[in-house]
């Protein structure tokens, strides 16, 4: 697995975690083992701090639903159609559901906040 920096300060303080395993209760404690560690980040909104994080291959822990993340020069949308096609290339029951920027994504998760600080300027004046 790969855990994110926070967690492997917790678990591992300034020792390094690749190499090592973590008991994950999935029902019962299994050990995986860490092959790396990514950054701390805001998974769930952009107000959230960011916490302890595990990432796992979908073929260890099966989900119902998958993101993916592609960083780019250039124009994203330019790059959907070569990643449907990848998806489909391994199984063609793969969706790419949802296709978006994190341009937009942050735009959508920040909306609310956007309505309501244009409000409290209107009101105000």
């Amino acid at each position: 697995m790969v855990i994110s920096e926070s967690l492997a300060r917790e678990f591992f303080g300034e020792e390094n975690p690749v190499g090592q395993r973590l008991a994950v209760d999935m029902g019962k404690p299994i050990p995986h083992e860490v092959i790396g560690v990514a950054g701390d980040a805001r998974l769930s909104t952009v107000q959230d701090e960011p916490y302890h994080t595990m990432y796992f291959a979908f073929a260890q822990v099966p989900m119902t639903m998958m993101r993916l993340a592609v960083r780019t020069q250039g124009d994203p949308a330019a790059l959907t159609a070569p990643i449907r096609n990848l998806l489909r290339g391994r199984d063609a029951n793969i969706p790419l559901a949802e296709p978006a920027t994190m341009l937009a994504i942050l735009d959508d998760a920040i909306a609310e906040h956007r309505v309501i600080t244009a409000s409290l300027g209107l009101f105000s004046s």
